[in-house]
């Protein structure tokens, strides 16, 4: 629901006001958590340029959020996931966003 809540802000807003590349990154991740996602894919919602997008990939991963691979039936293609410490952690938040959420609107 976050991830679809920031793309209709720039629906409101546009693009060039609100620019969080790495979130968005892990939002995305979240929202697919279980699908392969290439790394292409994870930039094309984004209206950050890819070499943006892959310099805050990098860093997620530098940090042990993401997982990086190569794709075992295209060795030209990466694949990104969140990893084991990464969806730890982005479930947290989002079930204490969620709970503060609710507890608002009652």
């Amino acid at each position: 629901m976050i991830l679809i809540l920031r793309r209709q802000r720039a629906d409101y807003f546009g693009t060039a006001l609100f620019s969080d590349p790495s979130w968005d990154i892990l939002l995305d991740l979240r929202a697919h958590h279980g699908g392969n996602r290439t790394v292409a894919s994870l930039f094309v919602a984004d209206c950050a340029p890819i070499t943006t997008g892959l310099r805050h990939l990098r860093h997620l991963h530098a940090r042990g959020l993401v997982d990086r691979w190569r794709d075992p039936q295209d060795g030209r293609r990466r694949l990104a996931g969140l990893s084991e410490d990464g969806l730890a952690l982005m479930d947290g938040f989002l079930l204490k966003a969620a709970a503060l959420c609710t507890n608002q609107v009652q």
